[in-house]
């Protein structure tokens, strides 16, 4: 549809004007309103390639039901159009309307940039990532992950960059992170599960690097990386110590491992060897709340298994 030069970044996405989620041209117009708007901000060359898979015969196609920008300043937007008749040659064609990996894999084979982000037509970019690919420091060879929230519907269609993103911020539901998924608090924290290894009115949240609650062997517990945040929100009480039960895990091999609990300014509130499991106290900082990270000295051992 334009031509805006070689592209730094191709955004691949797949598509079918179904209705298929429900708003699907509402979810499909705030997607595209908002990264044309973020790529003008930043001046990053990049495409945007929609590939519209078997196109309902009694639908508008993406090109006649989207309104496009009358500039679309340094991006471009191509969309490559999958027929029905090529569609009929998969198995099962007629209970799966769209082949959404397959269609994103045609849309990567022609992309012209020199990155690529394949991802879904009802995702919106913050400004930090946008911010990275403008420095044009990202590095071939390498895959890249961030983590996604989701947030309500109502994301605006019109609206600034700004507005859609506040939105998003005072709407969240979920975070998808690479330990799992939590459900969050309207302030953002990951909510503890139903049964979880702090009460549920402790003022204790758990924040990255942990994995959710298990129970096993009737006990509750969770995973964690070799640095895990935890989130003090003491409720109007000023705690005087923190108290960890502590156990190697599989990232050391379930052996001896040197632990620092790091504060404010990562000052070292505390640091122990743990041999086996053990409970360690933490005299925490004066003052409400706060944030604790527990580093691992020497972990991070590659696993040969996921023991979960």
């Amino acid at each position: 549809m334009t031509d805006a030069g070689a592209p730094y970044l191709s955004v691949v996405a797949a598509a079918r004007n179904d209705d298929h989620g429900g708003n699907f041209l509402r979810r499909l117009q705030t997607f595209i309103n908002a990264l044309l708007a973020q790529a003008g901000r930043h001046d990053i060359a990049l495409e945007l390639i929609l590939v519209e898979w078997n196109p309902p015969p009694d639908r508008p196609k993406l090109a006649a039901a989207i309104r496009w920008p009358a500039d679309f300043g340094p991006a471009s937007v191509r969309i490559i159009e999958v027929p029905p008749e090529l569609h009929r040659r998969y198995r099962h064609a007629d209970a799966l309307p769209l082949y959404q990996m397959i269609a994103k894999n045609a849309g990567i084979r022609r992309a012209k940039g020199q990155f690529i982000l394949a991802t879904n037509i009802d995702i919106l970019f913050s400004e930090e990532l946008l911010e990275l690919v403008r420095e044009r420091k990202l590095q071939p060879g390498r895959m890249y992950r961030v983590d996604r929230y989701d947030v309500g519907r109502d994301v605006p269609v019109e609206a600034s960059i700004d507005e859609r993103l506040a939105y998003c911020r005072t709407h969240l539901l979920r975070l998808n992170a690479r330990e799992g998924t939590f459900r969050l608090t309207p302030e953002g924290l990951r909510q503890l599960a139903d049964e979880d290894i702090a009460p549920a009115d402790s003022g204790i949240f758990f924040g990255r690097g942990w994995f959710p609650a298990e129970r096993r062997f009737g006990e509750v517990f969770r995973w964690a990386y070799d640095d895990a945040e935890i989130i003090l929100r003491p409720a109007g009480r000023t705690a005087r110590e923190l108290i960890l039960d502590l156990e190697p895990g599989p990232g050391v091999r379930y052996g001896r491992f040197g632990l620092q609990v790091l504060g404010p300014g990562q000052t070292v509130l505390a640091e122990v060897v743990v041999a086996r499991r053990s409970l360690l106290r933490v005299p925490l900082p004066a003052g409400e709340g706060g944030r604790l990270r527990l580093h691992v000295l020497g972990g991070g051992v590659r696993t040969p298994h996921d023991p979960r």
